[in-house]
């Protein structure tokens, strides 16, 4: 999920969802 981290840095919350998933 690295690719989406740096699409979307300011959004932590949205990282971790889709971490979780």
């Amino acid at each position: 999920m690295v690719f989406f981290k740096k699409m979307a840095p300011k959004s932590p919350q949205i990282f971790i969802t889709f971490s979780d998933t």
